[in-house]
C-alpha cells in the first residue's frame, strides 16, 4: 500500500492542506508495517522522522531494574507519535 494524499488528509493535521502539498508529502512519505511486539521507536534515540499510526495500536514499554517489561501507555490509530514522558 502506498502513501496517498487521501491517506494523509485523513489525519486532522493535514486535512486543510492544499492538494499540491499533500501530493508532495505523499511522495516523500513511506509506509512501514511492524510485526506484533516489534520495536518502532527506542527511548533516548533521536529520530529524524515524524511517525503516524493509521492502523492498530502501539504500547509504550519500559523495563524495571530487574529486567521485567512494564507497559506504560497505549497509542491508538490516527495519533501523532511524538516525544512523551516515556521518551
Amino acid at each position: 500500500m502506498a502513501v496517498t494524499p487521501e491517506l494523509l488528509s485523513s489525519f486532522p493535521l493535514f486535512k486543510s492542506l492544499p492538494g499540491k502539498l499533500l501530493n508532495q508529502l505523499a511522495g516523500q512519505s513511506t509506509l512501514k508495517k511492524f510485526a506484533r511486539r516489534g520495536i518502532v521507536l527506542n527511548a533516548g534515540v533521536r529520530e529524524e522522522h515524524m511517525c503516524f499510526l493509521f492502523e492498530g495500536r502501539l504500547q509504550g514499554v519500559d523495563f524495571t531494574i530487574d529486567g521485567r517489561e512494564v507497559g506504560l501507555y497505549f497509542c491508538r490509530t490516527w495519533r501523532l507519535l511524538r516525544r512523551t514522558r516515556a521518551f
